[in-house]
C-alpha cells in the first residue's frame, strides 16, 4: 500500500513557541502569530542557540517581548478563542489594539476598532492619534466634543494634546459669540438675550459645523496657524446663510 498523502490545507504541523512577558511565561502555537504578523513570520527563522535549541523552544530560552502580560493575554485570547473565550472588556479590546498596532497586526486592528465603536469621544480621540488608526472616528469625535453643553476639563484637554484643545475651545467660542452678537444686535434687553439663549437651550438643535469644518480648525491650531486668517470666517458665513434652517447650542 502506498503512502498517504498529506493534505495541502489540513495537514497541521505546528510548533510551539514560549514567550516571557514581565516575568510570565505563555507556551502557544507559533501559527496564529506568524499568520497575522510579519514581525513574527520574520522569528521563524532564528537562528539556534548555543546549546543547539531555538529561541522560544525552552522555559531557559523564551522569547522575550517587552510588552505587560495582560495586553498580552488579551491578544492571545483573541488568537485562541477556544483557551479561554473571546474578549469582553474594553480595556481587553484597547490591549488588543496596543499590541496588534505594535505589531503589525492589520486584520486584529480593524477587528480591535470595530469593538470599541462605544467609547466615548476623548478616549476615541487619545487611540485613534495614539495609534493612527480608524481616522472615521476623529472628525464625529472633535464634533461632539464641540456641541456637548460643557467645555473640555483639564485632564481631557491633557488626554488629546493641548492644539487639538485650543481648537475645540475656538470653535465652541466661534457658536457662543455668533449667537450672543446675533441676539445683542437684535436686542439691548439682557433679559430678551436670556430669553432667546434659553430657547436655543432648549431646542435640541445642534452645531453647524461640518465634520470637515470642526477638522480645518483643529488641524490650523495643531499646524501653528491662525484660523481667524480665512476658516473662521468662512463658517461664520455660514453660520449666517444657515441660520433659519438649522440652529446651534448656545453654551453658558
Amino acid at each position: 500500500m502506498e503512502n498517504p498523502l498529506r493534505h495541502s490545507k489540513f495537514y497541521i504541523e505546528d510548533v510551539m513557541w514560549i514567550f516571557k512577558v514581565e516575568d510570565v511565561l505563555f507556551r502557544l502555537p507559533k501559527r496564529q502569530f506568524v499568520r497575522y504578523s510579519p514581525q513574527f513570520r520574520a522569528m521563524s527563522g532564528l537562528p539556534l542557540e548555543q546549546n543547539g535549541s531555538f529561541e522560544g523552544q525552552t522555559d531557559e530560552i523564551p522569547i522575550v517581548l517587552q510588552d505587560s502580560a495582560a495586553d498580552f493575554s488579551a491578544l492571545v485570547k483573541l488568537l485562541y478563542v477556544d483557551i479561554d473565550g473571546r474578549p469582553s472588556s474594553q480595556a481587553e479590546w484597547i490591549s488588543i489594539l496596543t499590541l496588534g498596532h505594535k505589531y503589525e497586526m492589520d486584520i486584529i486592528v480593524k477587528e480591535a476598532t470595530e469593538s470599541l465603536t462605544d467609547l466615548g469621544p476623548i478616549p476615541k480621540l487619545k487611540l485613534a492619534y495614539q495609534y493612527n488608526v480608524n481616522n472615521d472616528w476623529i472628525a464625529p469625535a472633535l464634533l461632539a466634543l464641540a456641541e456637548r453643553p460643557h467645555p473640555l476639563s483639564t485632564s481631557e484637554a491633557t488626554d488629546i494634546g493641548v492644539a487639538r484643545a485650543m481648537g475645540i475651545a475656538y470653535a465652541r467660542q466661534m457658536v457662543r459669540d455668533f449667537w450672543l452678537d446675533k441676539f445683542v444686535a437684535a436686542s439691548h434687553s439682557g433679559s430678551e438675550v436670556r430669553r432667546q439663549v434659553a430657547i436655543f437651550k432648549s431646542s435640541n438643535k445642534t452645531a453647524s459645523f461640518t465634520t470637515e469644518q470642526i477638522m480645518e480648525v483643529v488641524r490650523a491650531f495643531e499646524e501653528g496657524r491662525d484660523p481667524e486668517q480665512n476658516i473662521g470666517p468662512a463658517i461664520r458665513d455660514q453660520f449666517a446663510a444657515n441660520v433659519n434652517e438649522s440652529g446651534v447650542n448656545v453654551y453658558y
